[in-house]
């Protein structure tokens, strides 16, 4: 099974992931990671785990030890967040509508010394934006 195969098992619902760590490892690393098993038998784990973090598959098979997978979740909870997290561009584009009166004086005042000394127009600073 590869590893863009488990995306579209998990989205049909064949697959499910699980916060059960197995019974033979103790690690605190396993709060980071979900298992992967067949949605109708909760004992048949795939050789995949997902990290909470960065929504990353890895391989994990029980037999080779879980370094890799424990390196991965000290990795990932040492970066910060915001880089883990693209933000959308009508985050930046929105116009807030609250601006308070007092700010309002302000930017008329500034425009208005920036027309005078710079000897502009009014229409330079007319209308929105």
């Amino acid at each position: 099974m590869k590893r863009r195969n488990i995306l579209n098992l998990l989205n049909e619902g064949k697959l499910i992931t699980t916060e059960q760590a197995p019974s033979s490892s103790n690690g605190e690393f396993w709060s980071s990671l979900l298992r992967i098993r067949q949605a109708n038998d909760t004992h048949a784990f795939k050789p995949f785990v997902q990290c909470n973090i960065c929504k990353q598959f890895l391989s994990y098979e029980p037999k080779n030890g879980t370094h890799s997978l424990s390196q991965h979740a000290h990795n990932c909870l040492k970066k910060p967040l915001s880089s883990k997290i693209t933000k959308s561009i009508q985050k930046y584009l929105k116009k807030d509508p609250s601006v308070s009166l007092e700010d309002k004086q302000k930017i008329t005042i500034v425009c208005a010394k920036f027309c005078a000394f710079d000897m502009q127009s009014f229409n330079s600073v007319k209308g929105d934006g």
